[in-house]
């Protein structure tokens, strides 16, 4: 019966749910008191989640189950940067040179490495298509995948792992290279790291966290074209 209980438990999308929450909201308190770049809410809601599967052998597909209920959430969460670049008009105005020629560089950059890399190292070609959107955020990341004919779970993982990447070695960057202009700085995290880079950039100010945003929407855009028309 004990055993009935807790296959029910698991089999709940409730219960993934609740897990992927607690776990987020003690990253984000750990994020806020730490305040350092490693101390990201979402790497360390993910560590913590699996930390949890492994710890109580939680079947990964049950997981899945309530983890798919959330991840719906990424397509509208996506159309929302709509808003967000309505919400900063003045900033697109006034910066659309840089933005678009930024999000085209860094789109194109990014693809082109994965390319030459991949290619060097004779990866096969559906992690290549897997990798192609690192650099967006995940609902766009999730369809280009598909359309590429990649794996999107493996590009939900390139995403997360570019995310993490811009939000330590950033700063380190910005630093070692002593950058100063709030608009380099907002737009860098948000065409190389996407949403978590722009979490970071808001530390830095408003002006930089709000042309973040603006990058991750025409980065997605861009990046989006260019791969449809190479591949």
């Amino acid at each position: 019966m004990g055993e009935n209980i807790v296959n029910t438990l698991y089999s709940s999308p409730f219960f993934a749910i609740s897990i992927t929450l607690i776990t987020f909201s003690i990253g984000r308190f750990i994020s806020r008191k730490v305040k350092i770049s490693i101390a990201n809410e979402v790497l360390i809601s993910s560590i913590l989640s699996i930390l949890i599967i492994i710890s109580f052998d939680i079947p990964i597909d049950e997981y899945v189950k309530g983890g798919s209920a959330l991840g719906f959430m990424i397509i509208p969460a996506t159309i929302a940067l709509a808003f967000s670049v309505y919400g900063q008009l003045l900033y697109v105005k006034k910066y659309i040179i840089p933005i678009l020629v930024g999000s085209i560089v860094g789109s194109a950059v990014s693809i082109g490495s994965i390319i030459f890399l991949t290619s060097l190292f004779d990866v096969p070609s559906i992690i290549t298509f897997s990798l192609i959107p690192k650099s967006v955020t995940s609902a766009i990341a999730i369809e280009l995948s598909k359309l590429l004919k990649g794996e999107p779970s493996i590009a939900i993982l390139s995403v997360m792992l570019t995310g993490f990447t811009g939000v330590i070695a950033g700063p380190l960057l910005i630093k070692a290279m002593r950058i100063t202009d709030p608009i380099v700085i907002g737009l860098s995290f948000g065409i190389s790291s996407h949403v978590i880079g722009t979490s970071k950039a808001f530390d830095y100010g408003e002006v930089e966290g709000a042309l973040s945003g603006v990058a991750i929407f025409f980065t997605g855009i861009i990046t989006v074209i260019l791969s449809l028309i190479l591949f």
